[in-house]
């Protein structure tokens, strides 16, 4: 019996890469390298950490209501980074900034390929390079906050519409909501993209049905506005905290104040300007003497009222010292020389502002406490020196 030994050859598919996609990839790595990159180089500044007080909560009831309290964010982002933090068992600089940077590599060529598809590739990849080597995107891509987050939900919703406005189907539709519903629950200032979005591919879709008038285009603009109906029912059960975070819940005297908001993101950038040592103190100092606080203010305006005018200059003198020290005690605590005076370790740092070095937002919350026992004495000091200037005006009288 004669045995054939054959040799038989299965065909290999091979998986084709292109040379745009490829490009794409690479630049997304090597965005991710150069934004992480000396992430940790600096401290957390005051936005970061109320997100950092989020994110070390005991439970995500604790992470909602420190949303609700600090923030004028939807709470998605915070909940995903306490997710990563949780994976990494760390919440530290590092660990909570490289979230953002990753975001921002995966955007890198999602807008390359929207450009490609909207355009052609070379666009798609121009655009994607300059995301890339954007100042702005790779300063937020170092920052434990929710824009690049927001910017790869954004990035994800427009390549679902566009899609559906090409070739209307279940997939992009659903990539659509999807994008849109979680940039939605990111960051607020979505919803000029998502409104746009929805207008340029609803009217897309609308003409094309009155002119084709055929059962398939008006299914496609059917099923465009069904899918903004359901984004909008999704956001339903969050509507109790946009009303708590804009309407309820009472805003304190930086909120109040257009110049204080101003200059208290001079002074937390403060570290980065060219003599932040020098600069951003001289910066403090100057406008702080100049800087109307509404209480101070108010407080002086109803002394002058009254015709008291030496109690109208201690309320002046005193309000022009809270200035200096509200935004002194802000600058010390946010200060990178806090980490050079502990030798580069955060939590010597902290513990030398006397602060526990696992308290989250430790900084902004001894700032807060800090400028409400100083508001506390002074509006005491206020009382007193009215009472006493309308014991002597009564007894002149």
């Amino acid at each position: 019996m004669k045995l054939l030994s054959t040799t038989s050859s299965v065909p290999v598919q091979r998986i084709k890469i292109s040379a745009p996609a490829a490009l794409l990839g690479v630049l997304a790595l090597a965005t991710l390298i150069s934004c992480a990159y000396r992430r940790a180089a600096f401290p957390f500044w005051s936005d970061e950490a109320y997100t950092v007080l989020a994110v070390r909560a005991r439970d995500w009831t604790e992470l909602l209501i420190v949303n609700l309290r600090n923030e004028e964010t939807p709470p998605l982002y915070f909940a995903l980074l306490r997710l990563w933090a949780l994976a990494w068992g760390d919440s530290s600089e590092a660990t909570l900034r490289l979230f953002s940077a990753v975001c921002l590599a995966a955007t890198v060529p999602l807008v390359g390929w929207l450009g490609a598809r909207l355009w052609s590739r070379p666009v798609g990849l121009i655009g994607a390079l300059l995301l890339a080597a954007n100042p702005f995107s790779r300063y937020y891509s170092q920052e434990a906050r929710a824009y690049t987050l927001a910017l790869l939900f954004v990035t994800v919703a427009l390549l679902g519409a566009y899609a559906y406005a090409q070739r209307p189907g279940p997939r992009s539709w659903a990539i659509y909501i999807l994008g849109a519903t979680a940039a939605l629950y990111t960051h607020y200032f979505a919803a000029f993209v998502v409104a746009g979005a929805t207008a340029a591919v609803g009217l897309t879709l609308l003409a094309a049905a009155l002119n084709a008038r055929s059962r398939a285009a008006w299914a496609a603009a059917g099923g465009w506005a069904l899918a903004q109906a359901i984004v909008l029912l999704t956001l339903v059960p969050w509507v109790p905290g946009i009303m708590y975070q804009f309407v309820a819940r009472t805003p304190g005297p930086e909120q109040r104040s257009g110049p204080l908001q101003f200059v208290l993101s001079l002074v937390a950038l403060g570290s980065a300007l060219p003599d932040g040592s020098t600069l951003s103190v001289v910066l403090v100092v100057a406008v702080g003497l100049a800087l109307p606080i509404r209480g101070a203010r108010d407080a002086r305006a109803a002394a002058v009222r009254r015709g008291h005018d030496r109690a109208a200059g201690a309320v002046r003198g005193a309000d022009a010292a809270e200035r200096v020290a509200v935004l002194g005690a802000l600058h010390y605590l946010l200060d990178g020389r806090l980490r050079a005076a502990a030798g580069g370790r955060p939590g010597a740092a902290v513990a030398r502002a006397g602060l526990h070095p696992h308290a989250a937002g430790g900084a902004a919350g001894a700032l807060g406490r800090l400028c409400a026992e100083h508001g506390a004495r002074l509006a005491a000091a206020r009382r007193v020196g009215c009472r006493g200037a309308d014991g002597r005006a009564a007894g002149a009288r």
